[in-house]
């Protein structure tokens, strides 16, 4: 009995594929590198044979994916000097917007994963969003001058499906039909619609992942600034869920988060404060404010208990303006699901005022260029 004949276009595809995903490989190592990698470096790392890094790196080269520089004398033992490989920086930009309460936020991402300009406006009219984050991309459009845009990722507040925004009861605007086909007139390259809290618990993954030598099994990211927000990250990738809108724990206006959240703004309201403000006044500040702090953190806890119970997540992250709070934030998430689980997650707060959705948003970005970097490579 002869065997069957494969299919030489689906052989042909399965060969660029392992290819592509070799170049994404080695490309997200020097994504993450703070110098030249050798071939024999990114073999280490890659796991990859040194002929066919060989091959990429040609490839790379030529395409002016990277810059290759002779090691120094005192890195190499007699012989010819290796050759140490780094990303240009010079070969295309990535275009990241961000909107957030009263402002928004555009970058311009060098080929090398590094931040080359920030541009922030205020945006005091939420009405007026869409219009203002068209705005935002016709500037940094301008400000990338002749550099060629690879890819475009704007962050939102509100449930994404399908790359459209679906509801965001902070920008409605957002959710109109031409929100997206606007910004792609301007950039005219790819463009990922993502929430905001899925950004920062990518990034709060990485950061443990970072110090525990693995991804956690089970993360929940809660990122609470003016709004609450929740992101589920399963074995090192963020879950979108069947309608990619997993995680919209928040948007429950009956559940009595909301109440919380409202007495928090008629706090902010009564003492000529900001939700910032707030949540830092919560120790030493007036009694009200503390009250409400500790109303919200409780009620948090509770909008998340079913899935903390049906998920038993080894960690719950918590980012944003909340951890303002400090010990009062941890001692009551940690209090209220240590009585309510059998194994409570450990809880824990992102240090210092680091913008968590930005730094998910930049291991995103970093991500995608890799990958559209190999897509081209394999034309």
């Amino acid at each position: 009995m002869n065997p069957p004949k494969q299919d030489k276009r689906h052989s042909q595809q399965r060969i660029l594929d392992v290819r592509r995903a070799n170049e994404q490989r080695a490309l997200n190592c020097l994504f993450k590198a703070t110098h030249g990698l050798t071939l024999a470096e990114l073999a280490t790392q890659t796991g990859l044979s040194r002929p066919t890094l060989t091959k990429i790196f040609r490839h790379f080269e030529k395409e002016q994916l990277v810059v290759p520089e002779k090691a120094s004398t005192d890195q190499v033992f007699g012989g010819r000097p290796a050759m140490r490989y780094s990303l240009s920086p010079h070969h295309h930009v990535s275009v990241v917007i961000r909107g957030f309460h009263g402002a928004l936020e555009g970058l311009l991402v060098d080929s090398a994963g590094q931040v080359r300009q920030t541009i922030t406006t205020d945006l005091p009219d939420a009405s007026r969003a869409a219009t203002e984050f068209h705005r935002m991309a016709e500037r940094l459009r301008r400000e990338a001058g002749d550099t060629p845009i690879q890819q475009a990722l704007v962050i939102v507040m509100g449930i994404v499906r399908d790359n459209r925004v679906i509801r965001s009861f902070v920008f409605p605007s957002l959710t109109e039909p031409g929100f997206v086909d606007g910004l792609n007139d301007v950039l005219q390259c790819p463009i990922e619609i993502v929430n905001d809290a899925k950004m920062a618990a990518l990034a709060a993954n990485s950061e443990l992942t970072e110090q525990l030598g693995e991804s956690p099994a089970v993360l929940i990211g809660l990122h609470v600034s003016e709004a609450f927000g929740f992101g589920l990250v399963l074995g090192g990738q963020i879950f979108e869920g069947g309608h990619n809108a997993a995680g919209e724990i928040g948007s429950d206006r009956s559940s009595p988060l909301l109440e919380a959240e409202q007495a928090i703004g008629r706090v902010a309201a009564e003492h000529a404060m900001t939700i910032r403000e707030v949540y830092e006044a919560a120790d030493d500040g007036p009694e009200a404010v503390r009250t409400a702090v500790e109303s919200f953190c409780r009620m948090a806890v509770k909008a998340i208990l079913p899935a903390v119970l049906a998920l038993d997540p080894n960690y719950i992250f918590i980012t944003g303006a909340l951890t303002r709070a400090g010990s009062m934030v941890h001692d009551i998430f940690t209090e209220q699901l240590t009585s309510a689980c059998t194994f409570p997650p450990t809880v824990k707060l992102s240090p210092g005022e680091e913008s968590y959705v930005l730094k998910g948003a930049l291991e995103r970005v970093r991500s995608l260029d890799a990958a559209l970097a190999c897509t081209a490579s394999g034309k």
